[in-house]
């Protein structure tokens, strides 16, 4: 019984990889960050902190600080505690640009995270490095004012009930609009 349980266990994770890695609708991956945030926050060993992506305590062995889109890398992509996250270091651009995406709905900026969840490899990586590619983002940020999708009753800087509340809030918005 144990064995099967493992078994289900690892096949769910599987599955939220993939979907977390292939899913075209920001919704979708901001329910799988919200689900890990409140899995994560309960779990031995991490703080949440909207400070920092994913990074490991120095002073005390085995915790990690991790905000929302580090809770999606400590649980769905089975980030290690002991290893910090650099978003600047990840040569993955598919993940890189999905945390960026979360980042930025944390932050309540909707129309920067559709800039960065759909943009291409190329401008997505002179963005980063080159700072290029700004007015296609500010076409994004005309295009979905954040008003249209997030409420003022949150804060993006600490975790809690109306933090959950609000991105649920923005997932809802994001559905009515499939994107």
């Amino acid at each position: 019984m144990r064995d099967m349980l493992l078994e289900a266990e690892v096949l769910e994770k599987a599955d939220r990889q993939h979907l977390f890695l292939t899913t075209n609708k920001l919704w979708q991956l901001l329910e799988i960050a919200i689900e890990d945030i409140q899995i994560v926050s309960k779990m031995p060993g991490y703080i949440i902190s909207m400070n920092t992506w994913h990074e490991k305590v120095d002073d005390m062995p085995n915790m990690c600080t991790v905000c929302l889109a580090g809770s999606v890398l400590a649980r769905t992509l089975n980030w290690p505690k002991t290893e910090n996250y650099n978003i600047k270091n990840d040569n993955d651009w598919n993940v890189q640009k999905r945390m960026l995406a979360i980042d930025c709905v944390r932050a309540r900026d909707i129309g920067r995270a559709l800039f960065f969840f759909c943009v291409d490899e190329k401008t997505l990586m002179e963005y980063i490095h080159q700072g290029k590619g700004g007015d296609i983002r500010m076409d994004f940020e005309r295009r979905y004012p954040s008003h249209e999708f997030t409420t003022n009753d949150w804060s993006a800087s600490s975790y809690g009930y109306s933090f959950i509340q609000g991105i649920t809030h923005t997932i809802n918005k994001l559905k009515e609009r499939d994107l």
